[in-house]
């Protein structure tokens, strides 16, 4: 494997061979490597103790020294580090109850999860010990070893296996599907806030279709997302976070509330995705809809909405595409601030108080329907003859 890492990385890499210790890139890095990506973190595994890497380096942060792991800081970079290790019994279908330091590589690599993260890169040559590249070059997920009991000592791998799936466009091999079905219900046991990140993670994927028999299963029905018939249409919508999430809540019927509080979705995803999901669901067919919504939402994220709205329901909507742009090309008023008049010049008229803002919004209802009213002349003949 013919790559070119940054300085960093190897010489976090050589400071640890030169005191004697084995260091080996592991991972996700090592599998984007091999697809000729630009991995996101570098992750390094070796034989040396947490306490034995923090002397060698001068700036380092004690990120996890229950497993063994801390984090380098070399110009500016992170680079986390890990302890070789074998994972105990694991008792509550997330976490290992202990994990014994080893010196073992294929120990350490034994205890991944996939198999296209169970490879090691020494900076050289590539240690390979479950066919993690033959799966990579067959777009293929599967476990290391027994899928029934990865899955079984840790539920968030069956979200992990779905979301690579996603991301990457792989397919989930037979066995590997069967037990990830079969042991989705253990998904109750884990954090909500563990499952959003993976199912974020897969909606804004190359493939979010490759979700469909996770979902199919009924497997999130207990936080209100119900088995969908088909998820192609989800490949087609641009990969937006909140779009992509409204599109999935109206393929699934999902009461968008309901699942924002079960997966305790920030407030942003919530209202926008609502705003999404109500555009869905009523697209806007006059003009005073259309100025309505761009005076709370950009032209950019309308036009998003539309275009997603013809995805999901087969309709074609050109004359709300065609009355947005007419409103940006004639710049005829959607919001207050597009009023030939302000405030100042109410008060000045005598009005006082909260009737400023009253009439405001009342001129900027009748200049919706009459944008030829918006003069300031027109506008003041307003205020005493209809408000």
């Amino acid at each position: 494997m013919n790559v070119i890492l940054p300085e960093e990385v190897k010489q976090c890499m050589n400071i640890l061979r030169n005191a004697g210790f084995k260091a080996y890139l592991v991972g996700g890095c090592v599998r984007d490597l091999f697809m000729e990506k630009t991995p996101h973190d570098y992750d390094i595994t070796t034989d040396a103790s947490p306490t034995q890497v923090i002397s060698l380096f001068e700036q380092v942060i004690e990120t996890g020294l229950r497993h063994g792991t801390v984090t380098v800081i070399l110009n500016h970079m992170p680079i986390e580090i890990t302890r070789m290790r074998v994972d105990g019994e694991y008792k509550d279908g997330r976490h290992p109850e202990t994990v014994r330091p080893t010196r073992n590589l294929y120990e350490d690599l034994s205890r991944r999860d996939f198999t296209i993260n169970a490879m090691a890169f020494d900076g050289r040559s590539v240690t390979d010990l479950f066919r993690g590249q033959i799966d990579i070059e067959q777009k293929r997920i599967q476990t290391v070893g027994d899928p029934c009991l990865r899955f079984h000592e840790d539920a968030l791998r069956i979200m992990r296996a779905f979301r690579f799936a996603a991301v990457l466009d792989f397919e989930l091999d037979r066995e590997t599907r069967t037990a990830a079905l079969q042991l989705s219900p253990n998904l109750q046991k884990i954090s909500v806030e563990r499952i959003f990140t993976e199912l974020e993670k897969a909606l804004l994927g190359v493939r979010p279709s490759r979700l469909l028999p996770l979902l199919e299963y009924g497997a999130l029905v207990f936080l209100g997302i119900g088995p969908p018939s088909s998820l192609v249409m989800l490949d087609r919508v641009a990969a937006v976070r909140e779009l992509r999430f409204a599109a999935l809540f109206y393929i699934c019927g999902s009461d968008v509330e309901h699942v924002c509080n079960q997966l305790k979705i920030d407030k942003q995803l919530f209202r926008k995705s609502s705003f999404y999901l109500q555009l869905f669901r009523n697209v806007p067919t006059h003009k005073t809809a259309i100025k309505k919504l761009l005076s709370l939402y950009d032209s950019h994220t309308i036009t998003l909405a539309l275009d997603t709205a013809e995805i999901l329901t087969g309709e074609e909507y050109s004359e709300a595409k065609q009355m947005l742009s007419d409103i940006l090309l004639n710049r005829e008023p959607y919001q207050i601030a597009d009023l030939a008049i302000d405030g100042n010049d109410i008060l000045h008229e005598g009005f006082q108080g909260k009737e400023v803002g009253f009439i405001l919004c009342r001129l900027l209802g009748i200049v919706y329907e009459n944008p030829e009213y918006n003069e300031k002349e027109k506008l003041l003949s307003l205020l005493h003859e209809k408000l």
